[in-house]
């Protein structure tokens, strides 16, 4: 009788323990699928694919746009003094002390034969390719997501359907 009083406390323990283990959270399908995204290495990778083809994509289209370049400069010079070789006959002249430069430069493409043009649209292009990799690759992620818990979950429930069985085998004995 004792035996199956113990035996019973241990199932009861298992069991409680077994439910406090699976701690269960609510959310919505959009935090799930946000929560799966950001948990996914490939898809963060591929979203970060999109992040730099956009920004070639800026890249190319900033080859339209003038360069302007502008430098500024400024001197001081001091007074001239002129001797001959043997250091004797020395003269001095003297000239202006400060000096300045400004010089501002622009340039544009007049004509390139189309190559500005084609690099913008092949960034585009490689833009929607890592953008059709994203789109490609979510219904994946979810899949596996969906198919890795579920596996978890029924394994839980196997485990949980042996340790019952085991117990109670013990307790018939």
């Amino acid at each position: 009788m004792k035996k199956r009083l113990l035996c019973g406390v241990c199932v009861c323990l298992l069991s409680v323990g077994s439910g406090m283990a699976q701690a269960q959270r609510s959310m919505t399908v959009d935090q799930l699928f946000s929560l799966i995204e950001s948990g996914s290495n490939v898809l963060t990778a591929q979203k970060t694919g999109v992040d730099v083809a956009s920004r070639a994509v800026e890249e190319a289209k900033s080859k339209r746009l003038p360069d302007i370049n502008a430098s500024l400069s400024a001197s001081y010079n001091g007074n001239v003094l002129m001797t001959d070789r043997d250091f004797s006959n020395a003269k001095g002249f003297s000239q202006p002390h400060f000096g300045n430069s400004f010089a501002l430069e622009a340039q544009q493409v007049v004509y390139a034969g189309g190559a500005i043009n084609s690099g913008i649209r092949l960034a585009e292009l490689q833009k929607q390719r890592s953008e059709n990799a994203v789109q490609i690759t979510q219904p994946d992620a979810f899949h596996r997501s969906w198919t890795v818990s579920g596996a978890d979950e029924a394994q839980q429930r196997h485990q949980g359907v042996r340790q019952q069985h085991h117990s109670h085998r013990q307790t018939h004995r």
